[in-house]
């Protein structure tokens, strides 16, 4: 199974950040900053060209909480022989 690493998150930075505003949570809902948080090949040219093209009707998006842990949300077809 191939391991997809978040592309330099700093989870304790965004906990950091996220506290000092006085928020829960972050929803991130475009494709760059899902693709930076997740690894979640979001944006064309890496590895999924399906998932780009379904953008519009089937969107992904990441939610980082306050402890700087971030969730995806995204079509099931993606997380294939993915950990």
């Amino acid at each position: 199974m191939k391991k997809i690493e978040p592309l330099g998150y700093n989870a304790q930075k965004a906990s950091e950040l996220i506290s000092s505003r006085g928020f829960d949570g972050v929803l991130l809902g475009s494709a760059e900053n899902v693709y930076y948080v997740t690894g979640c090949p979001t944006l064309p040219g890496t590895g999924n060209p399906i998932l780009y093209a379904l953008r519009n009707t089937l969107p992904t998006y990441a939610v980082i909480d306050k402890d700087g842990k971030a969730a995806l949300f995204t079509w099931f077809g993606v997380t294939l022989g993915v950990e």
